[in-house]
């Protein structure tokens, strides 16, 4: 059983049993858009992890004001789940894309266990992960 905590790109577990530390093949499984007031848009990307049930969220976030960092966000995301379609408003196509993240564990302020997906793999350093597998 877990929550959501106030931070993005975390999902906290109370019984810690998730997707363990490194680097693992994931499936966009959905796609969510938030608009802020302030200008910021972000994606909310939830991933199938390959070989685990659980599922892994991963937050996209573009500031209006930081192009360039915009640009370096986005550039990865499609670089690791092989997206040609650069449009963002296609994003219902990235559903069903294959790529990597790189997941940590760590302790929250209140001593609670996270998992995160802190960024995407590029795909020339995927091939040293193992194919894709459904869930045991």
């Amino acid at each position: 059983m877990g929550y959501w905590s106030s931070n993005p790109n975390r999902f906290i577990y109370e019984n810690f049993i998730g997707i363990p530390q490194g680097d693992h093949r994931v499936q966009v499984y959905a796609v969510d858009v938030k608009e802020f007031e302030s200008g910021k848009k972000r994606f909310e990307i939830t991933f199938k992890v390959s070989g685990y049930h659980g599922k892994l969220w991963y937050y996209l976030w573009f500031d209006p004001k930081d192009e360039q960092e915009n640009n370096k966000k986005i550039t990865a995301f499609f670089n690791s789940f092989n997206i040609r379609d650069h449009n963002l408003a296609h994003y219902e196509g990235w559903i069903g894309k294959l790529g990597a993240v790189r997941v940590i564990h760590r302790e929250d302020l209140c001593d609670k266990k996270e998992m995160r997906a802190i960024f995407c793999i590029y795909g020339a350093r995927q091939k040293y992960l193992p194919p894709w597998r459904d869930a045991r």
